[in-house]
């Protein structure tokens, strides 16, 4: 939904707001593999602890969120049941945005067109994940909130007068890369949080300290 509206003759603002959700897609086409041979009961969920480093401060005791391993008795073990993912629990990915955009011709030839556009999109799957942990076993994050995002673009023009030249640039700034902090435990390091080690002689884990969606900011 946007409106524009003329500020003076050959000057307009544009505001619009948006809003976007989607449901149902814990898979290809709304469908999950649901493994029979295991339960949420079957998955456990370990820890690592951290080691304090330049790079990544930690305080001193503090532990990894970790992920989820199968009992070992049920390692390798499946029998899949492809069903909808709604029968296991609601899902959804919501995104609210709000643009503003200024649109400028003047009669001495120059052109502009310009603005800011920001957002951030939420989604849950926590009660899929909870009812099917073999969804995703190495990510420990079912609620992700991005924060809100905001880019800036712009362009102009300009015909140079009696040589008939027209100069032109743009300009955007787009959001960084996603930060990652994937640090790898080895079983025996997660041996302390199971009780033992990963299920069939696994020898590590990798996992991300950095929520999803944390970005390295404006580039």
């Amino acid at each position: 939904m946007s409106v524009q509206q003329q500020l003076i003759p050959r000057v307009s603002v544009e505001v619009g707001y948006s809003r976007r959700w989607l449901t149902h897609f814990s898979g290809t086409n709304d469908t999950v593999n649901d493994n029979l041979l295991t339960s949420s009961a079957s998955y456990d969920n370990s820890a690592s602890p951290l080691h304090r480093t330049r790079v990544f401060p930690v305080a001193a005791g503090t532990s990894c969120r970790g992920s989820m391993t199968s009992r070992p008795s049920l390692f390798g073990q499946i029998n899949n049941l492809t069903t909808w993912g709604s029968n296991f629990g609601s899902e959804y990915s919501r995104y609210n945005g709000l643009l503003v955009n200024l649109n400028a011709r003047t009669r001495n030839g120059i052109t502009f067109q310009g603005g800011v556009n920001t957002g951030k999109t939420v989604t849950d799957t926590c009660e899929v994940r909870a009812n099917l942990p073999e969804l995703n076993l190495t990510n420990p994050y079912c609620h992700v909130d991005s924060g809100f995002v905001t880019r800036l673009t712009g362009l102009g023009s300009y015909v140079i007068p009696k040589i008939d030249v027209l100069v032109s640039g743009t300009i955007r700034s787009d959001q960084g890369a996603v930060l990652a902090a994937n640090y790898t435990a080895t079983s025996a390091s997660v041996a302390g949080s199971l009780g033992r080690p990963l299920a069939g002689s696994t020898p590590n884990v990798t996992v991300n300290l950095i929520e999803p969606a944390v970005s390295m900011g404006i580039a």
